[in-house]
């Protein structure tokens, strides 16, 4: 085994090395030798042991501190988390108490107080409406008069804010929250416990974790002609999932199970949802029930921890009502306060015997490997050279594996000969299985892509002339025809002449990095191009509002180049009066980090453009904005509202259905016509009003003059709300969408039963004697022609009576035709 190693040693090896080995392999044959074991082994095995002993003391030891330094390490952070927790909630609630108070000094509200009449609920429903929709954090806003009732509400609605209708306001004087507010001095601010809303008696589904900020406000004094001042409470029912979304991510990074709960000991926040709220909801165990002991202690005080057998606990208190700048409330309706309770799993802050000896047993394999190592150090000593050269074998593996990793290679080139000798890692950048031999310098020159060959060759000689390094990318054709992109480093080597002797240098293959510098430059381009060609305007600005970057769009639409915008600020293009719509604008957008609103631009020409800017902040402080002319919109609106007026003015019924025949739209005429108002045929068919004088075949007729050819007219007879049936004459065509399919159905209705009166009137005169009303010549006729083809069908017989009035002319002649 020595004797290959140094055969593969010679190879590589210079000469002095080589010697030096020789001397190590002297030395390594008296390992075999019995006077050596003699005198070696027994003093070797004492003092192993012995210091055996004292490293697996010292381990012992070492282990219990490391162990004690983590756990006052995870103590300290999740006390930092505690703190950041703190401020979390403590912001929330600022917020909360701030949004109150401005409301509740606005001199809306105050208006309402000295004279509530509609004028004044209109405008403050419409503060309300704002507030909820701007902030989304508010449930319900109320206004409560001092008997509990409520005289406003606007709801959330999911994001669709509405005010409630005075029918369906409700009575919340026995709310404790209420008694609690009418307990305070004019004024003063009362918050309610967190707990889950409840309205109409029953606890709202979903559950909507709820905090109430009252104020109870002083009546304000109304003037001797206007109705009596309105004495209230005003009540903000904040969604409170949020602060609870907020305290989750404060504590998202905590190192084991993070819960929230009130003062009684139920959970307010817990990973299991379903130990949540156990103080309204039936059967859930509350976190003082689950762990007496830990409570006890928690409950006694304001901040510590406390080890149990389920773990170390810490916790922290937070009051509610000082953390949103308010005195201490007296009520027990209100949360004196909360606690943020960590739990710990014990195997993290309880150390085990077990553990230490878990490190200890780790620590035997390899304390009996140094043993072994020091050993053959000490019996090794005469052969230093061959540990040496152990070493350097094993340098040179940990250099080939970390080559391969790196994906780097390294090539030495002897310029007396022109061979190269490659790594291994070499040989598989360039497609090749490693042998060990060498390469001729040609070779490597032929397997440079052609493109690149001149500009590889001129970097060698510049160096070989310059006695420099030379750094390149280039590419390389791999056997199998594929392309490899790779980074050359190298530097020349010279003797003591200062001639050049060889080169040595590195190769590394940079095909994933090329190739991702390649698709980022492409992905910019393409979003460059998607910016200057985007249909609407597109503008960045810095922290002060003054343009960074602005689209072709935006330079049309403002009349200028680019040049002359960057550095302009966006209220210069504003008429004076839109300029504090921006100072809101701005605080909106900080508050939100997003906005939509619409504004007049002034361009270069001094024209206004009607716009809709869609503005969003950007990480680093800047300003994005979506310009988009709406002018083109406005006309089309106005184009629409236009068309609302023709369609509910017209006489005719107008009927508008979707492709499942559901009706979407009906004009005024319709409901004149057939006595249904437009809610009840909304979302109804048009068999609502179909008659029974019209078989499936005409319907069937119908319908596939509709599909064949997009329209039917003909008369037809309909059936009014009150059951009575009037003909029609109707007209009926489809719209279609861009692909052809059905999309709509419009149908378009006359009544003309005066028309069909009028028909029966002229039928009637025909078949009639004027005078007598009796059936005249024509009508006989015609009724004697159909009995005699009766009865010839039927072969009967037919009678036929002639009476003869005699001398009837005479009496007409003198007495006239009444008389006759």
């Amino acid at each position: 085994m020595i004797t290959s190693l140094f055969r593969a040693a010679s190879r590589s090896l210079s000469p002095d090395v080589l010697r030096m080995l020789r001397k190590g392999r002297d030395a390594l044959a008296l390992l075999g030798r019995r006077t050596f074991h003699a005198s070696f082994l027994p003093r070797f095995l004492a003092w192993s042991a012995l210091s055996s002993i004292a490293v697996l003391v010292a381990v012992y030891w070492i282990e219990h501190a490391r162990f004690e330094l983590e756990r006052r390490t995870l103590l300290e952070e999740e006390g930092l988390r505690h703190a950041y927790a703190v401020a979390v909630l403590t912001r929330d609630l600022e917020v909360l108490v701030t949004d109150l108070k401005r409301l509740a000094y606005s001199q809306v509200l105050q208006d309402y107080l000295r004279d509530p009449v509609r004028a004044q609920t209109l405008r403050l429903q419409n503060d309300l409406l704002n507030l909820v929709e701007q902030t989304a954090i508010y449930d319900q806003v109320r206004l409560l008069d001092a008997s509990g009732h409520e005289r406003i509400r606007v709801n959330f609605n999911a994001g669709q804010p509405f005010a409630v209708p005075e029918s369906e306001l409700q009575d919340k004087s026995k709310r404790y929250y209420f008694r609690a507010a009418m307990d305070l001095e004019p004024g003063r601010i009362y918050l309610s416990r967190l707990d889950l809303n409840v309205e109409n008696g029953e606890i709202e589904l979903p559950h909507k974790p709820t905090i109430r900020a009252i104020m109870r406000l002083p009546a304000a004094s109304g003037s001797e002609r206007q109705a009596p001042a309105v004495s209230a409470v005003l009540v903000l029912n904040y969604r409170a999932e949020q602060l609870l979304h907020h305290y989750q991510a404060a504590m998202a990074s905590s190192s084991g199970e993070a819960m929230l709960l009130n003062e009684a000991g139920y959970w307010l926040h817990s990973e299991d949802s379903g130990d949540s709220w156990g103080f309204m909801l039936q059967g859930r165990q509350g976190f003082a029930q689950r762990y007496p002991r830990v409570w006890r202690t928690i409950a006694a005080e304001a901040s510590g921890s406390q080890l149990d057998d389920a773990g170390l606990f810490l916790f922290t208190s937070v009051q509610p009502n000082v953390a949103a700048r308010l005195p201490v409330p007296t009520s027990n309706d209100v949360d004196d306060r909360w606690l943020i309770v960590t739990r710990i799993g014990p195997e993290r802050v309880s150390f085990s015997h077990w553990q230490a000896a878990h490190g200890v047993a780790r620590t035997i394999p390899w304390l009996i490997l140094a043993c072994v190592l020091l050993a053959l150090v000490l019996a090794w000593l005469r052969a230093l050279t061959v540990l040496r050269a152990s070493a350097l074998l094993a340098s040179e593996q940990s250099l080939a594996h970390a080559q391969r990793l790196a994906n780097l290679g390294s090539w030495t080139l002897e310029l007396s000969t022109r061979q190269l000798t490659w790594s291994d890692q070499t040989y598989r950048i360039f497609g090749m299985t490693p042998d060990g031999g060498t390469v001729p310098h040609e070779w490597f020159i032929e397997r440079v892509h052609p493109e690149e060959r001149s500009q590889v060759e001129s970097a060698v000689r510049t160096a070989l002339d310059e006695r420099s390094a030379y750094s390149i990318s280039h590419r390389v054709l791999l056997p199998d025809g594929r392309v490899r992109y790779v980074h050359e480093r190298a530097v020349v080597e010279l003797d003591r002449r200062g001639e050049p002797v060889r080169m040595v240098g590195t190769v590394q293959d940079v095909t994933d990095l090329t190739q991702a510098d390649l698709a980022l430059r492409a992905s910019e381009s393409k979003l460059r191009e998607l910016f200057e060609h985007a249909p609407d305007g597109i503008v960045v600005a810095d922290p002060a509002g003054a343009i960074i970057e602005v689209n072709s769009a935006g330079c049309a639409l403002l009349g200028q180049t680019p040049e002359a915008l960057r550095g302009r600020t966006l209220a210069s293009f504003l008429p004076n009066q839109g300029r504090g719509d921006l100072w809101r604008a701005r605080r909106r957008l900080l508050r939100n980090g997003v906005d939509l609103s619409l504004w007049e631009l002034c361009g270069a020409d001094g024209r206004c453009i009607p716009v809709e800017i869609s503005a969003k902040r950007l990480p680093d402080g800047c300003w994005q904005l979506f310009v988009r002319d709406t002018a083109e919109r406005k006309r089309t609106e106005e184009h629409l509202r236009q068309a609302a007026i023709v369609f509910d003015s017209t006489r005719e019924a107008i009927l508008v259905a979707n492709a499942r025949g559901e009706v979407i739209a009906a004009n005024r005429a319709y409901t004149r016509i057939t006595g249904y108002e437009q809610d009840e045929i909304l979302g109804r068919t048009p068999r609502l009003h179909q008659s029974a004088e019209h078989d499936r075949a005409f319907y069937t007729a119908l319908w596939d003059a509709l599909h064949s050819s997009g329209q039917w007219q003909g008369e037809i007879w309909n059936r009014r709300k009150d059951g009575t049936l009037f003909p029609a004459w109707e007209s009926i065509n489809t719209v279609r969408d861009e692909d052809g399919r059905i999309c709509n159905y419009v149908a378009i209705m006359s009544d003309i039963s005066p028309l069909k009166a009028a028909e029966q009137r002229l039928a009637h005169i025909a078949h009639h004697d004027m005078l007598t009303g009796l059936s005249n010549r024509v009508l006989f006729n015609l009724t004697l022609e159909h009995a005699i083809e009766r009865a010839r069908r039927h072969e009967a017989k037919l009678a036929l009576l002639f009476m003869d009035l005699d001398r009837f002319k005479l009496v007409n002649d003198t007495l006239g035709h009444d008389a006759g």
